[in-house]
């Protein structure tokens, strides 16, 4: 009987493997062209120098070691703060009333470790206690204990080991969890098997390039019908991996060249990435042994943790994935969001699966604003990290706020040269006023305008804002753009994307404002700047400033539902001499 298998079991894995080369054509087919005028030799010594010189995953904490439930050794590594400001988490202090700062905890997606939290890592440290730790099979992680004896990896399983490194390294105060991938669903498992303690501890969560389920609908980009035919045949695929792992490993090392160039179409998003960032991410995927691939496949098919997010609600979430995500397409991120209504969905243009290290800066700056949120006290990140928003009233309190003397000359330099040239003033009672408001000024605007909003905290000008999106016809839902700074909307019907920029949490020093490269999109974009009065007025001579007041004896209520507005609509320049303006109070 064992000698007639044998055939049948290599006619499998040859069929199987016929079908996923066929599957896998397309991209592979891009990679090779790419690569046929370069030797491989070259090829050889151009990775190894990357490896040698590779600047990231350096970052080390204090090692510390999680048993879970099942015996597997997890390792984790703690980064304390190194300012008096912030408390080591062991709950209540005696005497006092604060409970101590959270502790954030990071967990790293599949065939990753904890190094893929690189930026975010150094920009914390110092400032705020964080742990790293590396999933079971994973990075400095012991082999599964489980896996060892037969038994399938589950999401469940990650999600109490995630719970038994907590109980080590956190055993209490409040913690912020971020999760990225395969992360965000082990603490979708800890919600689902520890509820209550996630209610009582977790003061934030973020889910980063993740899915609540559905991962067996995923094409990866490929064609459906063959990525349905691998389906089918897959699960007798990895058996023979796992049998046969030596024989994979080698395999992988001979065709290193397309193993590389498969990574960064699955990794990222955009063309225009850091070679030695690409290798970065090759690494921590090479350094994963192939069994381990196949083992924890299967758990991502019967993944569904939807019904555990409901632990999460009410507390201070992030939700952000890249729109060119392969392998957790945005549309999860969507579903994640729509079950977390007060969750901050950030979607990243031009970003891929690994956005935190394509997009270091938006993801930091959209973590941050989730610390701050969750009460973490930390001040200005170091290394050049973005600036955590505070908790002032306006923006002229934020830290490093330009001198009022740069302000007057700035001032000066514009309002010299330029006049308003047209006004008008329009009464709006509700928040849908306000936003047709904005859909009958999109009316009146043109590639190359910019928009000046301003008003107080809760005004409207975002209302206004999601008008003006509607009207000019761009693809995605304008929301604030506070803590990710600007959001770019293409354009669905061939005319001007919108620039949505919110400079509150900007100084107001053209340094600043200057590295958003707004004077670049301007001319084929329509910009629009809230907070943006004294900041831009040099981007443009002509311009429009939209001021938007409570009406003269209306109390505020508590929300912009119940207040009248008094908007003042003002055009500045030769671009605006002749605009008829009163066709906004229609």
């Amino acid at each position: 009987m064992g000698d007639r298998a044998a055939p049948g079991g290599r006619r499998r894995t040859g069929i199987a493997g016929a079908a996923i080369g066929m599957v896998a054509a397309g991209v592979a087919a891009g990679v090779v062209a790419e690569r046929l005028a370069v030797g491989r030799g070259i090829r050889r010594r151009a990775r190894q120098a990357l490896t040698a010189g590779v600047p990231y995953g350096g970052l080390r904490g204090t090692p510390g070691r999680a048993v879970a439930d099942d015996g597997t050794v997890l390792h984790f590594e703690v980064d304390e703060p190194d300012h008096p400001g912030v408390r080591r988490p062991r709950g209540r202090l005696p005497g006092s009333r604060r409970p101590a700062a959270p502790t954030v905890v990071f967990c790293h997606g599949y065939c990753l470790n904890q190094d893929a939290w690189h930026f975010q890592r150094a920009a914390l440290r110092g400032s705020v206690r964080t742990v790293h730790w590396d999933q079971r099979s994973h990075g400095r992680s012991g082999r599964g204990a489980a896996q060892r004896a037969g038994l399938p990896v589950t999401i469940d399983q990650l999600g109490r080991d995630l719970r038994a490194v907590l109980d080590a390294a956190v055993p209490e105060g409040p913690v912020v969890l971020v999760g990225h991938s395969m992360g965000g669903m082990t603490m979708m498992a800890l919600a689902a098997h520890f509820p209550d303690w996630v209610r009582q501890r977790v003061a934030g969560a973020a889910f980063v390039g993740t899915s609540a389920g559905g991962l067996g609908e995923v094409n990866f980009g490929l064609p459906v019908a063959g990525v349905n035919a691998v389906r089918r045949i897959l699960p007798g695929v990895l058996k023979a991996l796992v049998a046969r792992a030596d024989l994979v490993e080698r395999g992988r090392r001979a065709t290193a060249d397309l193993f590389a160039g498969l990574v960064t179409r699955y990794s990222f998003g955009s063309r225009d990435v850091d070679p030695a960032l690409a290798r970065f991410a090759e690494l921590m995927i090479e350094s994963t042994p192939v069994d381990v691939v196949a083992e924890f496949y299967p758990a991502f098919q019967e993944h569904d943790k939807a019904a555990a997010l409901a632990a999460f609600a009410g507390l201070p979430a992030l939700v952000l994935a890249g729109e060119r995500d392969l392998v957790t397409p945005s549309g999860h991120s969507r579903a994640i969001a729509a079950l977390l209504p007060d969750a901050e969905l950030v979607l990243v243009p031009d970003a891929g699966h690994l956005v935190m290290l394509e997009h270091p800066d938006v993801v930091t700056a959209a973590l941050s604003h989730l610390l701050a949120r969750a009460g973490v006290p930390v001040g200005p990140l170091p290394g050049g990290g973005p600036e955590l928003p505070d908790r002032s009233p306006g923006p002229s309190a934020r830290h490093g706020a330009v001198p009022s003397a740069g302000m007057d000359a700035l001032h000066e330099s514009t309002t010299a040269t330029t006049a308003p040239v047209t006004s008008a003033r329009i009464t709006v009672g509700t928040p849908d006023r306000m936003q047709e408001l904005g859909r009958r000024l999109a009316e009146l605007l043109s590639p190359g305008d910019l928009v000046l909003l301003s008003g107080a905290l809760g005004a409207g000008k975002t209302t206004l804002a999601r008008g003006l999106g509607e009207g000019l016809g761009v693809r995605g839902a304008v929301t604030s753009p506070t803590f990710v700074i600007a959001r770019v909307h293409p354009s669905l019907t061939g005319g001007p994307a919108l620039v949505h920029v919110d400079a509150y949490r900007l100084g107001g020093g053209l340094d600043e404002m200057e590295d958003l490269d707004l004077d670049v999109s301007l001319p084929e974009s329509v910009v629009v700047v809230e907070w943006g009065e004294g900041k831009v007025e040099e981007l443009s001579e002509d311009r429009l400033h939209v001021v938007i007041d409570r009406a003269v004896g209306d109390e505020p209520t508590g929300g912009e539902d119940h207040d009248v507005r008094e908007v003042s609509v003002t055009g500045v320049g030769q671009r605006w001499k002749a605009a008829d303006l009163s066709s906004l109070d229609a």
